[in-house]
């Protein structure tokens, strides 16, 4: 199993996770963060506590814990002035 981890850079805190059957997802995802982060185009994320973040793409590392690969994306974020409206 996959797992993808959306981490903020200045305290650690793992904003979203999710997992995933394969790669494909997780590494198109990247592919576009860092894509965006090239041409300085804003990203927004969802956290799993439903809030909107602003969010600037700096590195991500994949490590193993368990049996699992987890790919830890790392940004700068901050909370949007605007917020998503999630519903179930």
């Amino acid at each position: 199993m996959y797992k993808l981890q959306f981490v903020n850079t200045f305290n650690q805190e793992v904003l979203r996770e999710a997992t995933y059957d394969t790669t494909i997802e997780i590494n198109n995802m990247i592919i576009g963060f860092e894509k965006a982060s090239e041409i300085d185009e804003p990203t927004m994320i969802i956290c799993n506590n439903r809030k909107t973040w602003n969010a600037e793409y700096l590195f991500h590392k994949v490590v193993t814990e368990g049996n699992d690969t987890v790919y830890k994306v790392f940004f700068i974020v901050s909370l949007s002035e605007v917020q998503a409206r999630i519903q179930d």
